[in-house]
Formats: C-alpha cells, structure tokens, sequence
C-alpha cells in the first residue's frame, strides 16, 4: 500500500515524462525527410533570386492577365455573367503567362534599382494623359477627335467618362471600355519601364570600322582546296571497343555539353480507353429515337433540341452546303435526304462524325452567294441615346452616297474599332459565318452590291456595303438533336477491372512491356517534358500526370482513372534534374561520341601515316582507298563548303592554311580529312562594306532587343520554381 501511495503522489512527475516523449516522437516525425505533416510549410512555392513568391501574388497577378485576356476577347462582360467560361488549356496557359510577368517584372525591379533607375508618377501621368502619350493610347483613342488626329482634351474627357461608377453601371459597354483602358495603361506602363533599362543597352550599338573591314575581308576572301577523306562510316561502330573508364572521361571532359536548363520527365504509359460496344450503341439510338418521338408533340422545337441535344453544334446561325455534311463524315444518302426533305420535316437518325446519331431539324434552305466581301460602319446605340444613333447612321449614308470616302467615314466614326482601323473592311464572308441575323440577312440574301444600307441590328445601326458577291449554291439551316455515342458504366466498368488487373500484375519497370505483350496491349513512351507543360504530347488533358510526374520518384508507378473516356497507367522512365545530367542519363549520348572519337582517333593515324614521306594527295588516296575531291570557294561567310558539307572545323583550318600548302590531319563531323590549298582569291581591296557594317550593327541590336536583354537576365536568374507541389 505505500507502495502504491508513493506512486499516486509523484504520478504528476511520470505523467510530464510521457507527455514530453509523445511531443518528442511527434516533432521527430513532423520534421522526417519522408513526412507530410509540414512538408509544404518548409516547401517554398517560388523563389527568384533568394526572394519568395508566394501563392497569392501569383494569384493577384493572374487575375490581372485573365482581365486583359477578356478585354482582348470581348468576353469580360460573358464572363462575369457566366455565360462565357475558359478550357482548362486556356487557363493553364493564363497562368503560365502570369508566372512568367511576374518573373520578368520582379527581376527587372531589381535591375533598375541596382542602375539607380525608376519611373516617377509625373512619368506615368505624361505617358497616359499628356500631349503625346505611348503608342498603346495614342494610336488607339486617335479616333475619339472626329479629325483624324489625336486630341488630349477629348481623351480625358472620354476617360473621366468610363471612369464614373454611375455610368458603368448603366452601360456594361462603358464598364468593358473601362477594363480596356486598364489595360492598355498596364501595357504601356510596363514597356515604357523595361525600355528605360533596356536603353542603356541600345545606345552601346556602336560598330567600329576595324570590325566592319575584318568582318569584309574574311567573308570575301575565297579558298579552293583539294582534299582526301575518310568516312567514319567505313569503320563499323560494334568494332570500337568502349570501357566504363572512356565514357567516364569523356563525359568528365564535356560535363557542361550536358548541362540542361530545365527539368524533363520521361514516362511510359499504357491507354486503356472506354468503346462504346454494340450493346452500348444500340441504347443510345434507342434514347434519340425516343427524343425524336417527344420533339414531334413539343410546343418549341428550338427549347426542346437545345435541353436536349449533346451536339456542341445544335443550334446555329450558320447556313451550310453539302461540303460541310461531307467533312462531318455523313454518307451521301443522308446529304441528299437532308437537301431534299421538306423545311420543317425531322431527318435521321444519321451517324454523325463517327462521334453522335443525329436527326436534324430542317430549318431553311435557299440559294446564297458562296462569298461576301463586305465593309460596315457601326453606330452603336449602347453608347447614345437610340434615336440619335439612328440619326448618325442616317447622315452618314447620305454622305456616302453623295460621295464621302467609306473607309475615312468608318475609320473617324464606327463603333466597331478593329474594322474601324481598317476603313469598315470584315474581309471575304461565307454563309458560315456567325453574323446577327438581320446583318446576314442583307449580305447574302436581300442585299445589293454597291449599294450601301443602313441595317439594325441588337449593336445598334450598321451602314453595309456588300462590295462583291461571288458564286451561288444551295444552302441549309439545321438544328441538330443528338446523342453522343460513349461506353456506358458497365462496359468503363469492365476497362476498369482490365486495367486495375495489368497495375497490380506488372509493377516494376521491367515486367511493364512484357506485361503489355502478354495482355495484347500496346505501351508507349513519352517525349521528354517539363513541369510547366498543360499535357504530355499523345496524351490530352494530362496535367494530373505532370504534376504527380514531378513528385513521384523514378521507377513509380500510378493509375489515373479521372478521365471520362480512358483509364492510364503508368511510371516514371527518366527523371532529369535542372543542371549537368548524371553520365547514367546521358550514357547512349556518351557511347555515340567516344565511338566517333575513337574511330577519328584510328582513322587519322591511317591518315597521317599515309602522309609520311611528303607523299601528295593521290597517293595518299590511293594508299587509304579513297579519292581526291575538291571544294571551291570556301569562306568564313558560310560554314559549309561545297563538296565537303557542313565541316566547319575543316574551312576554319583551310582559311588559315597558305597557298598550295597542305594541313594536317583534321578530325571533322563525318570523317578525317587531309586538304591541300589550290588557290586563295583575297576579297577585293575597294569593295562595298556597308551591307558588312548593316549586318554586324543588326546583330549587335537584336542581341540587345528588350526582349533578348530580359530573356538573358531570366536565364541567369536563381529562380526555384515549385507551382506544381501545391497544384499550380
């Protein structure tokens, strides 16, 4: 009992003990290499140059270029609304393009900081709103003056326009102006910056004359030359012997020929992909031909066929000739039923693309031309009141007619900017084209050639004018009710057990394709790729893949069964590092050049020793078994030579050799060589050098182009980029 007394009096102490050796065990396996606890918390998401980039500014930075993106694409107002959505490949690539402005800006702050360079708010404020501003407003807002040339005054008025919260929210038309010029002053800001850097280096342009006269001369100097060569083709590569110690050296020799910039991954992989079976397509014909029964008793055809349609092209405004029911892969029955068959009347069902069944509403069928040229103006009545919209139109065609220049007229007034620039012209148009429908109306049915009208349209008023017409065919308006055709779950079902069979069979990279011949399955291998790639070539939408690719290890395994159409397994091949490669990933590379230079190690001793007692070029031939070639005017201009090829070791060692004497052996790309001078032209002394000096300042610009100046401070940034641990 005192015994156990003591115990309970001082438990406190032994409890304390077990607490402390769990928070210990805990913390042991928090921070183990191979633990997840807080393994991202350690894991940095970015750095450049010892700086962190964290989520979030990447985050901010992306919703920067998405804006600029929807402003270009006249899609911010759809987009907000939901009624416009980006793929998943466009997104991806929004982000990699802010990844890289945000790369770019960070390392450039950096480099005008260091150059005691920035740019102060009076220069932000002349370069959007003063008297002559970046081209990026200047040429854009030119129109707002109704001259022709740019107006300060009218800019700024424009812009205190859009600007007011009041008036973007009665027009979303002033709202998407707004984000437009948001944009174009982002732009402008930024390129006015990196040029501010990027000048210290273009006004260093300068081409010495003594530059100009050398680069003259050896360029125009020309050499003949007579040669004997032996192949290393002649000598078989399984006759050259290669140690472990050749690769080693060789590969310690030229490390930095290996060096690669970024790090790749190599996959093999096995599709498994969902078919529709018989079974399978039987069903579906059967729910269509039930939807064809319900779409005869709907009280709206259109409603019913857009609910219910898989067809990405259900409902459209494009007409269509038989060309476009022949590349949909529809047999020629079927066209000539669907150009037959009464307006109203249902046709089908009909294989469509080998992809959907199909029964197609038809809605119209006329005669149009098969081509438009056509140039507009548009006065929007989104932005003005919709009478004196109409008014401005109505003016404008009066001045048309009686003489006015069409394209001056659309390019000081049309609402439509891009077509505006380029006096009205939409360029050649086919029925296929997705105009509103009273625009396509007048163009390909009731309008005139050279006789402008005003047509209006949900824009506003257009003043068209068809300038040509040509050709003439039958044409269709259709609706499409479709069913895709695809594997139903039993049949994905049945792929799945298939594919989990192959995965847990044959999980080490050496059974991989012994597995697939035995399954009668066909395995594939991946080109290199990098981290920062949408998909691996071959196979779409594998993001999933490269990310795991860039956190699993060499030799894993894994299988993907997220797609709707595919299951895929596979492992990790190859996984190169950003650096010098290890010799065990370059080896076959390795092998390939030591095997070449063996071969011009024994091929030139044969060479050399045929050389020996001054013996001239036919006899030396003769003793390798060769033939004497020759090549006429070789130069520095060019590193091929003709006869001889791409040899640039060989011409280089000719343009240095004298008249009629001859070099020595020369270890080339394809074979050794022995050449003897024949004739030298030197380049005339009072030629023409300023093609010389134009070439030579042309290279040294566009060594110093903004954009070659912030590819190479990328380049040689510190930059740890790890986006794809946390899902980027």
């Amino acid at each position: 009992m005192a015994m156990i007394s003591t115990l309970r009096k001082h438990s406190w102490i032994v409890l304390v003990f077990i607490a402390l050796s769990l928070i210990g065990f805990l913390l042991m396996d928090a921070f183990n290499s191979n633990s997840g606890l807080v393994k991202n918390r350690r894991q940095t998401f970015a750095e450049i140059d010892g700086s962190e980039i964290t989520p979030a500014q990447l985050d901010a930075k992306y919703s920067e270029v998405l804006t600029q993106y929807l402003t270009q694409t006249q899609q911010l107002l759809n987009y907000q609304t939901g009624a416009f959505t980006l793929d998943n490949q466009t997104e991806f690539q929004l982000r990699e393009q802010a990844w890289n402005d945000l790369l770019q800006t960070n390392i450039m702050n950096r480099q005008l900081e260091a150059a005691g360079l920035h740019v102060t708010e009076q220069e932000k404020t002349d370069l959007i709103y003063g008297p002559d501003p970046h081209p990026y407003i200047k040429n854009y807002y030119v129109g707002l003056s109704g001259s022709g040339k740019y107006d300060p005054a009218a800019f700024n008025q424009y812009i205190t326009f859009i600007k007011n919260p009041e008036n973007q929210q009665n027009n979303p038309q002033v709202l998407e102006a707004y984000f437009d010029f948001l944009m174009r002053e982002s732009l402008a800001i930024k390129e006015y910056t990196n040029n501010k850097y990027t000048n210290l280096f273009v006004k260093a342009d300068f081409v010495p004359k003594w530059m100009v006269d050398r680069d003259y001369s050896v360029k125009n100097t020309r050499v003949n030359f007579d040669f004997v060569d032996i192949p290393y083709t002649s000598v078989s590569d399984s006759s050259i012997a290669v140690s472990d110690a050749d690769l080693k050296a060789y590969y310690n020799e030229n490390k930095n020929r290996f060096k690669q910039k970024q790090a790749s991954r190599v996959i093999e992989y096995i599709v498994f992909p969902f078919y529709a079976t018989s079974e399978d397509s039987a069903a579906i014909l059967a729910k269509l031909q039930e939807d064809m029964t319900n779409l005869a008793s709907a009280k709206n055809d259109s409603a019913f066929i857009a609910v219910r349609s898989e067809d990405p092209e259900r409902i459209t405004r494009a007409f269509q000739n038989r060309n476009y029911f022949y590349s949909s892969l529809i047999d020629s029955s079927v066209v000539d039923s669907l150009f037959n068959a009464p307006v109203g009347s249902l046709v089908g069902p009909y294989l469509k693309n080998d992809q959907y069944f199909t029964s197609s509403l038809i809605k119209d069928r006329t005669l149009m031309p098969d081509s438009a040229d056509v140039r507009h103006i548009l006065i929007s009545n989104q932005v003005r009141e919709d009478a004196a919209a109409k008014s401005l139109a109505d003016s404008l065609l009066n001045a048309i007619r009686s003489g006015s220049d069409f394209a001056e007229l659309a390019k000081q007034f049309s609402d439509d900017t891009g077509s505006g620039a380029q006096g009205g012209d939409l360029g050649w148009s086919t029925p296929q084209t997705d105009y509103v429908k009273p625009f396509k109306d007048f163009v390909f049915r009731t309008g005139q050639t050279g006789q402008p009208t005003v047509v209006e349209s949900m824009f506003g008023y257009h003043i068209i004018e068809i300038k040509e017409l040509r050709g003439r065919s039958e044409y269709l308006l259709a609706y499409h009710l479709s069913r895709f055709i695809e594997a139903s779950s039993a049949t994905a079902d049945s792929v799945d057990l298939k594919a989990n069979e192959f995965f847990n069979t044959y999980k080490t990279p050496e059974s991989f394709e012994t597995g697939a011949a035995e399954m009668g399955l066909q395995y594939r291998t991946s080109p290199p790729f990098a981290s920062n790639q949408f998909e691996i070539p071959g196979i779409p939408e594998s993001r999933s893949i490269v990310t795991w690719a860039y956190t699993a290890k060499e030799g894993e395994f894994n299988y993907f069964n997220t797609y709707t159409d595919r299951i895929v397994v596979a492992y990790i091949k190859n996984a190169r590092d950003k650096g010098i490669a290890d010799l065990a990933d370059v080896e076959e590379e390795v092998r390939v050049n030591v095997i070449r230079e063996k071969k011009g190690e024994q091929l030139g001793k044969q060479l050399a020793d045929a050389m020996q007692g001054g013996k001239d070029l036919n006899a030396i031939a003769a003793s390798v078994n060769s033939s004497v070639k020759t090549s006429t005017n070789a130069s520095f201009g060019t590193p091929y030579a003709p006869g001889i090829g791409l040899e640039q070791k060989v011409v280089g060692i000719v343009m240095a050799t004298g008249q009629d004497a001859t070099t020595g052996v020369i270890e080339g790309n394809r074979g050794v060589y022995v050449a003897k001078i024949t004739g030298i032209t030197a380049a005339p002394a009072e030629g023409e050098t300023t093609m010389n000096r134009n070439q030579l300042t042309y290279g040294v610009r566009n060594k110093m182009s903004q954009q070659n100046i912030i590819r190479s401070l990328v380049e040689k940034a510190d930059v740890e980029d790890n986006r794809y641990m946390f899902g980027y």
